[in-house]
């Protein structure tokens, strides 16, 4: 085995402590009592960054991802932030009057 393979599968070994070893073990360590549910996943030794974890309450899907760059000086052009946006505000609207539809009847 090269010894770079050898270094992945012991940090994935370590991961599994926080995240789990498959997709079962990532469910388990999800808090599914507070909805919409959100989650930050920390890395082994405990410091924050791992990665994040939501849901939207509407199922899978595909969802646009959007990143402000901003223009730093002395370094380019780098990433500031980044958002996914999984409802729009048309379909916030549409999901509204569809309710108010569904009050009438």
């Amino acid at each position: 085995m090269h010894e770079e393979n050898k270094i992945v599968e012991e940090e994935l070994k370590e991961l599994e402590g926080s995240i789990g070893k498959d997709w079962g073990e990532f469910c388990d360590k999800i808090d599914h009592d507070d909805y919409p549910t959100k989650q930050s996943f920390n890395y082994p030794m405990g410091h924050e960054g791992l990665g994040v974890m939501v849901s939207t309450g509407l199922g899978d899907g595909t969802y646009p991802v959007y990143a402000e760059v901003e223009e730093v000086e002395g370094w380019g052009k780098r990433i500031k932030k980044v958002w996914v946006e999984f409802i729009s505000d048309d379909e916030i609207k549409e999901m509204k009057d569809y309710r108010d539809e569904i009050e009438k009847e």
